[in-house]
């Protein structure tokens, strides 16, 4: 019984340790921040992460790193256009990578997720329209990046010149 409310006190300093945490990355300019269960690739266990969206990347990093201050190696992805996102089973969201792995997470509630799954999904709908709106612009104004034909203006030490003479 005492080892239960030790175990009870460490999960509840551990939480309040990655909310801090959290609310320390938001304040820096994220959208969005916390930890989450994120499928590895080749033995497709869920492994705790800490996951912080900007409107730039994905990023997660062991979630033990944080706690600990410890070495914090970083893994992201760049948020562009050609992702697709999926949550359709309420459970797990995944991201699909064009040429890659798709990357899947979970929350801890239906709740999170659907948060998470809101923000990253109305951040890749606004790349994907500004995407539409530069290939748009670029097919009417092709030809200010056409590459102008080459013409060769003869001077007078040029050879064309003497030949010409």
């Amino acid at each position: 019984r005492h080892t239960m409310s030790r175990a009870a006190s460490r999960d509840h300093s551990r939480d309040q340790s990655l909310a801090s945490t959290a609310s320390t990355a938001v304040a820096d300019g994220a959208l969005l921040a916390g930890p989450l269960l994120k499928r590895s690739e080749w033995l497709h266990v869920w492994n705790a992460r800490f996951v912080v969206l900007t409107t730039e990347v994905l990023a997660w990093l062991r979630t033990a790193a944080v706690l600990d201050g410890g070495e914090k190696e970083q893994r992201a992805v760049l948020l562009h256009s050609s992702l697709r996102l999926d949550a359709s089973d309420g459970e797990t969201l995944q991201i699909t990578v064009p040429g890659g792995a798709p990357l899947m997470f979970r929350a801890s509630s239906a709740a999170e997720l659907r948060s998470w799954h809101r923000v990253l999904g109305s951040l890749l709908s606004a790349l994907q329209a500004e995407a539409a709106e530069v290939a748009a612009v670029l097919r009417e104004r092709s030809s200010l990046l056409a590459p102008r034909p080459c013409t060769e203006l003869a001077h007078m030490g040029s050879r064309n010149m003497r030949a010409s003479r």
